[in-house]
């Protein structure tokens, strides 16, 4: 016995749910009638028929007959399998390359040169219908927009719908709407907003705090100065995807359609400085450089800590915050403020990094360089030595790669190595040292200030960063003091190892502020 499934549908438009066990039961009882073992029902509740991109059961179903858990998939009509022309014959030929028969119980869909012509003429009629009935749809929505009546769907914050489909104000809701706008207009910005909103108990329309999606939709929405709006946004792309920032041109637009809560003038005070903010945030967006960017985590939870931006008062602010904290507000992770930060972690990497006893060896090979000439001349010197040893340490490598590794040849190479590394700070103080003459005090002042990454930009920062650290981890303080801060460095980086060495730090990969 054939084993078969049933898909069933109903729209959202005219019918019920009642609709899909009418469907099942005339499915089975041509299942019976066909010794059919039906053993799985598929369906998709309020859902339409023009796209099969939103069907959980549908796309369940076509995937579980391409691994090859039945032979057939009954329908009621072919107006439930989809309503699209292409769509249809799509997965039906999907089906097919499977093994796997489609049949609708009141259509004749053979394989036959008639059956397949019958298939293309429904199709077409089902698609017909779609795009016709949606049109019908959108002459009734019309109709009711110029008569200002509410078309569906949940109406603005601060509104609610009348009886007579109108929209009336909610006066609690419309207290958040006026907060929002005067906030806003005296220079606050969204993450302010959205604290003191949340913070005084308002919510959205559905329930839910505020987020930075809700306020810029309320702050664009006209119908808050009494101006009844209808079809503005664009219709969905050929992916079904929708642009709400994206406007046509033949919208409803009706004067006094609804009723006022903000005033115009406060309106489009506020669309100026929503305007001029965007183009501020851009510049200003290309110069701000979070260095620790990717590498900063929450002690508390766990989660990484993001950059952003907060305007108070007219005036920026710019902190690390909790993903979590600020996402999901499952944690109590405290903000830090990015320069604070940023500061602590470039004073900590340069005590690493160029440790008093580095800075004396630079010292050292430019007083050794006065000895032996020019600088120019001792740099070449270096350059020559370094080739060389580059070839003495390829040699190595191929002897070993020739089967003649033994203890003598590994403590030539790390001999080579060390030499290496020796002449190339060597060449590290020549090529940043200055072209007159120095005594050591002199030369100590000026290595202080050269070999400082504070002095660096903020790419140039962000890039030793980067390299050398590996995660930062931020702790609130359970005294209320400054937080506590665990650097760890990334161990695969040996140049960072030999400073480390140089510090008297032994090669830890870590250190903590307290």
């Amino acid at each position: 016995m054939q084993k078969a499934v049933i898909y069933a549908r109903f729209s959202s438009d005219m019918q019920r749910e009642e609709s899909i066990d009418a469907q099942v039961r005339a499915c089975k009882y041509y299942a019976q009638k066909q010794e059919l073992n039906v053993v799985k029902i598929y369906s998709d509740s309020a859902k339409s028929g023009r796209s099969t991109k939103k069907r959980d059961g549908f796309l369940q179903m076509i995937t579980d007959a391409e691994s090859g858990q039945f032979d057939v998939v009954l329908v009621h009509k072919l107006n439930r399998f989809s309503r699209d022309g292409a769509d249809t014959i799509n997965y039906r030929n999907r089906l097919t390359a499977a093994g796997v028969e489609l049949v609708s119980i009141t259509e004749r869909l053979d394989n036959t040169p008639e059956g397949k012509f019958m298939l293309y003429i429904i199709t077409g009629m089902n698609e017909f219908y779609s795009a016709n009935l949606a049109t019908e749809v959108m002459k009734g929505l019309k109709e009711n927009a110029y008569q200002c009546r509410h078309t569906g769907g949940i109406p603005p914050l601060g509104y609610d719908v009348g009886p007579d489909q109108k929209l009336i104000i909610n006066e609690q809701e419309a207290k958040a709407v006026r907060m929002i706008f005067s906030l806003y207009e005296q220079g606050n910005g969204y993450s302010y907003i959205i604290d003191k909103l949340n913070g005084q108990g308002f919510r959205t329309k559905r329930g839910q705090p505020f987020g930075k999606n809700s306020l810029h939709d309320i702050l664009k929405n006209e119908k808050y100065t009494g101006v009844y709006v209808f079809g503005r946004s664009s219709p969905a792309d050929s992916r079904g995807k929708f642009n709400r920032h994206q406007y046509q041109d033949d919208y409803i637009r009706v004067d006094n359609g609804c009723p006022l809560i903000i005033e115009k003038d406060q309106f489009e005070r506020v669309q100026k400085m929503m305007e001029q903010n965007q183009h501020q945030s851009g510049r200003y967006k290309a110069k701000v450089v979070y260095i620790l960017s990717g590498k900063v985590f929450c002690g508390c939870c766990g989660s990484r800590m993001v950059g952003e931006n907060r305007r108070s008062n007219g005036t920026d602010y710019y902190y690390y915050v909790c993903n979590k904290a600020k996402r999901q507000h499952t944690c109590n992770k405290k903000v830090i403020r990015k320069e604070k930060l940023e500061e602590f972690v470039i004073q900590q990497l340069n005590h690493i990094a160029f440790s008093d006893a580095f800075k004396e060896s630079l010292i050292d090979a430019v007083l050794k360089s006065y000895e032996n000439g020019s600088l120019e001349s001792e740099r070449e010197r270096l350059l020559d030595e370094i080739r060389q040893t580059d070839q003495e340490i390829k040699n190595l490598v191929n002897a070993v790669m020739k089967g003649l590794d033994c203890e003598e040849i590994q403590q030539a190479m790390a001999e080579r190595k060390a030499h290496k590394e020796s002449l190339q700070k060597e060449l590290v103080a020549l090529t940043g040292a200055p072209g007159a003459r120095m005594n050591r005090e002199e030369l100590a002042a000026y290595f202080n200030q050269f070999l400082n990454i504070a002095n660096m930009s903020p790419e140039g920062q962000r890039s030793v960063i980067q390299k050398y650290v590996d995660r930062i981890i931020v702790r609130d303080n359970p005294d209320g003091g400054d937080p506590l801060i665990d650097i760890c460095l990334n161990p695969n980086q040996e140049p960072l190892s030999e400073a480390l060495e140089n510090c008297g730090f032994g090669g830890e990969s870590s250190f903590s502020a307290r």
